[in-house]
């Protein structure tokens, strides 16, 4: 055992709550670990308690609560928390669709990050689970934030719980699952688990027993299904992952613009070699790659 974790095990035995968090900045380099951790994405609209879930797992404030309705889909930052058993996870809080359509600039926009994000996952070994955050309504914008990463970013190839927030004044929190259960199949989410929680603990503590409970129901979640998960998340080769990923969603995703059409392949050419470092070779490959993605999907749209 090395040292770190050795360390890290004797500051965990010190802490009343069985869990305890490692937090870098995302321009640091992540802690070294005896495990590759665990990669999990946690998304959904403004407002769903994304950065608030974060904070009740590692049981100390690590992610910013403030709102994220100007961000961009697919920022994200990750926080590295290890659970009891020394087992680390890294939880990728990212941004998710606020409406089911994006415009033409937010699309650009979001090459960026979604560049950034793939990197980063391809180089720390890929997903391993997808968590989806929302309080308590099955929006259109749900719908659409489900098929983008778990269709489009992971195909279909990364488990995915249900985190549903803000039910601190229900009688009993589980039991919104127990009269909800059958929408997520109405709207066909499929889910291997889920949790239902409050990610606050409210005004002067008066939700805190529910909050600590809250923590256990993340924590216990997330410790149940590791065993399960593969030892490898999914990912797949970054430029490819990449023209895969833009190409689907300028598909899947009705387009507000102030030009009409897609973003042109010159544009995305731009944005590749100036903000995400590609040759102008590469670039141009790329954007031909996400123009034959969304082509090859009209055409099968019109033959039917």
């Amino acid at each position: 055992m090395t040292l770190f974790a050795v360390t890290m095990r004797a500051l965990a035995k010190t802490r009343l709550i069985p869990g305890f968090k490692v937090h870098t900045k995302h321009c640091d380099p992540p802690p070294a670990y005896d495990s590759q951790p665990c990669n999990v994405i946690i998304f959904g609209e403004t407002g769903t308690g994304k950065s608030s879930v974060v904070n009740l797992i590692a049981g100390s404030k690590l992610a910013d609560t403030s709102p994220d309705a100007g961000a961009c889909t697919f920022a994200s930052n990750p926080y590295h928390v290890v659970l009891q058993n020394d087992r680390p996870f890294c939880i990728w809080d990212t941004i998710g669709l606020n409406e089911p359509e994006i415009s033409h600039d937010d699309y650009l926009r979001a090459v960026k990050h979604a560049y950034r994000l793939i990197k980063e996952l391809e180089h720390s070994g890929g997903v391993h689970l997808l968590l989806l955050c929302i309080r308590g309504r099955i929006t259109k914008s749900v719908q659409q934030n489900y098929r983008l990463f778990v269709n489009v970013l992971c195909e279909e190839k990364v488990p995915l719980c249900v985190v549903v927030t803000n039910l601190e004044n229900e009688p009993c929190m589980e039991e919104w699952w127990n009269l909800n259960a059958e929408a997520f199949e109405k709207y066909g989410i499929s889910t291997d688990g889920h949790a239902c929680i409050t990610a606050s603990p409210g005004i002067e503590d008066v939700f805190r027993d529910r909050y600590e409970e809250s923590r256990e129901r993340m924590r216990r979640l997330l410790l149940d299904l590791e065993p399960k998960l593969s030892s490898k998340g999914w990912k797949k080769e970054m430029r490819t992952w990449l023209s895969d990923l833009l190409g689907k969603m300028a598909r899947m995703l009705p387009l507000r613009h102030r030009r009409s059409g897609h973003p042109i392949s010159q544009e995305l050419q731009e944005k590749l070699v100036n903000e995400c470092g590609f040759s102008k070779r590469d670039a141009a490959a790329i954007a031909t790659s996400i123009d034959a993605i969304r082509h090859c999907d009209q055409t099968s749209a019109s033959d039917h």
